[in-house]
Order: C-alpha cells, then structure tokens, then sequence
C-alpha cells in the first residue's frame, strides 16, 4: 500500500510541476502549495525507504510468554529460518512437573487397597475353668522348705559353739609372747653380767667377748620370737575372719531358706486364689463374649457404611485428577517453541498487552519475499504487510 502511495503522490507531483507556469500567473499560493506537496512526497518516500525496501516484506509475529525471559530474540538481531525466537520453557517445566505428579497421584489412587467388609461375627468356646484341687505341690515344697530351715538353724548352733572354742592360733600368739618375754629377760640378765665385767678391771678380755657373743645371739632369738609372733597374729586373723565368714554364711543360708519357706506359703495361697479368680473370668468372658459379638456386628457395618463412602470419594477423586491430567496435558499441547518462518532481521520486539500471568508480544521480522513459504507457528498469530 505504501509503495501505490509512493507512486501516486509522485504523479500528483508531475501534473503539479506542469502546471506550474499557468498558475504562477495567477497567484503565488499554487507554487507554494506546490513546493509543500513535492516536499511530502519526498518524506513519505523517505519513510518508507527507511521502513522497508520494495523488495522485502514485514512480518508481525504475536507471542505470548510468562516471563521477559522467555524472549529469545532483541530489537536488530538477525536470524535464521526456523530459529526459536520464544521458549516457554519455565512453564513448560512446571506443567510437565505438574502432570507427572498428577499421574503418580492416580496411579498411587488406583493401587491402594480396598478394605473389605468383616465377615459376621462367630462365637468361640470358652474353656472351663479348672476343677478345685488339693494342692499337693504347693504343700510338699512347704514340707521341704521347712526341713530344710530346721537343719540349717541347727548346723548354725553347732558353729556357735564351735566358735566359742579357742582357736589353736590364738595358743601359738600366747606362746609367742612368753618366749619375747622370757627373751628379753635373758638379755636384761647378760647385759647386767657384761656390765658387771666392766667394773672389774683384772677381768678377761676372752671372757668378755664370749658373754658379748652370748648378749648378741639372745638378741638374734628375740627377734625371731618376734617375727613369729607377728606371723601367728596373722595366721589368729585368717583363723577368725575365717570363722566369722563361716558364721555369716550359716546366717545368710538360714535367711535364703526362711525366705524360701514363705515363698513355698505364698505360691500355695496364690494358687488358691487363682483358681478363684479363674472361675470369676470365666464368668466375666462370658459376658465379654457375647458384647464382643455385639459390638462386632455393630462394627461390621459400620466398617461397610465406611468402606462405601471410602470409594465414593476415591473414585471422585480419580475423577478430579483425571479431568486436571487431561487439562495440563492439553495446556502443553498448546505451549511450543516459536520459531521464524524465514531468515531476517528483528525489527522491533514491542509489549502490547497482559492478561493475567501472560505477556502478549509483537515481534516485527523484515525478510525477503524470495525466502521460503512461513511455516505454521504454534499456538500464535502473525500478519505480514506489504
């Protein structure tokens, strides 16, 4: 249309330009209309130059995207045919995200299992209680038990006794103690029979050095009846920590069977009692049995009732996820990649509109009419003008 316009004011110019000398005659205002009209169609042919050639064409190519970023094309880029100039590839993840967790969602519904309803309640026999005994177990170990403390209470006497008994180490440590005694009574009297050596002044010196031998040897057995002493105390300790274990023992043995004979008067009145208790909780299921019965029955449909209404919203909900699978699979049928249907330059990339969440784009291409037939864009609109 531009280029007839072109052509047209360019005529218009010419028929003005010859007419010229008749109306300069006239008036001076045709020359200046005139000169303003050769001066338009000079600007619309220069408008037009800078817009397109005559041998190029304008494509107008609308794109809607959720985002700036989905954009792949800017004002003066040059592109191929066929090259993707808009990708909804954020959407496009999160449908396809969107529709794989839907699908895990119905398949997850389809293969949880259905409760069945309870089969009506049977009735189980109750065992009866045992018959009443004599308890001969529980009275024979209340014999034992009791023999057994009697021989432990009289072995513990004997030990008392036995304890009261002076223990032959108790002798030894006497004996020790009357030979350190009469030890060192020996060597009071040798150093009083040296001392009186010394006040003699003719005495011997042979005879003074056997009664210093003699001093040192009573020296040597009162050390030893010393060392055995302390060795007999000792061994008199081990004698009585020895007898007091053993007393201990007799002890703690009479008290383990005293408890062992209570034990044995315990079980035979706990056995007693259980055989009370035995005939009460037959009794007492009995009645349970049969409320079991009842309220199993009551439970059975219940657990129906429930079991219906379970698969009435299970297969409302397959339903909603089925409808919800099927609208996402459509909105990706309908999101794909913008590409050019022919090689050329971006002229402008322009925001018309929003809706909602979408931006509506116009993308102006420039390209050659010798380039190949536009393909088909998805999901998109473009006009072309000449």
């Amino acid at each position: 249309m531009r280029k007839y316009l072109v052509v047209g004011l360019s005529y218009l110019a010419v028929i003005a330009w010859g007419c010229l000398p008749v109306l300069s005659n006239r008036t001076g205002v045709a020359v200046a209309k005139s000169d303003r009209v050769a001066s338009a169609v000079q600007t619309t042919q220069a408008r037009a130059d800078k817009t397109s050639t005559p041998s190029s064409k304008r494509l107008k190519i609308e794109i809607e995207v959720t985002s700036p970023g989905d954009l792949l094309v800017k004002e003066g880029q040059t592109v191929a045919a066929n090259q993707p100039i808009a990708d909804r590839q954020s959407e496009r993840s999160t449908l396809s995200a969107q529709l794989q967790e839907t699908k895990l969602a119905i398949e997850k519904l389809k293969a949880a299992p259905q409760v069945d309803p309870l089969p009506p309640a049977g009735t189980k026999a109750l065992t009866t209680p045992p018959p009443q005994s004599a308890y001969t177990e529980e009275r024979a170990q209340i014999t034992a038990a009791a023999a057994k403390l009697q021989d432990l209470e009289r072995k513990y006497t004997l030990a008392q006794t036995a304890a009261q008994a002076t223990l032959p180490e108790t002798e030894k440590v006497r004996g020790s103690r009357i030979a350190i005694v009469q030890a060192q009574e020996k060597i009071n009297r040798q150093q009083q029979k040296i001392d009186a050596l010394k006040t003699v002044e003719e005495s011997d010196e042979a005879v003074k050095d056997h009664e210093l031998t003699k001093l040192r040897e009573l020296n040597r057995t009162l050390i030893e009846a010393q060392t055995k002493l302390e060795q007999d105390l000792a061994a008199e300790g081990i004698a009585k920590a020895s007898r007091s274990s053993q007393l201990a023992d007799a002890r703690f043995e009479i008290t383990e069977a005293q408890r062992g004979l209570q034990l044995a008067k315990s079980r035979l009145v706990t056995a007693a009692e259980k055989h009370k208790q035995s005939e009460f909780d037959y009794q007492t299921k009995v009645a349970e049995r049969d409320d079991r019965v009842q309220r199993t029955e009551l439970e059975r449909v219940k657990l129906q009732q429930t079991t219906q209404l379970q698969q009435h919203d299970r297969d409302y909900q397959l339903a909603q996820l089925t409808l919800k699978h099927n609208q996402i699979q459509k909105q990706l049928e309908t999101i794909g990649v913008v590409r050019t249907p022919h090689q050329g330059t971006i002229r402008r990339v322009k925001l018309v509109s929003q809706h909602g969440h979408l931006l509506r784009y116009e993308v102006a291409l420039v390209y050659t009419p010798t380039a190949p037939k536009p393909a088909r864009l998805s999901s998109q609109q473009w006009q072309v003008e000449n």
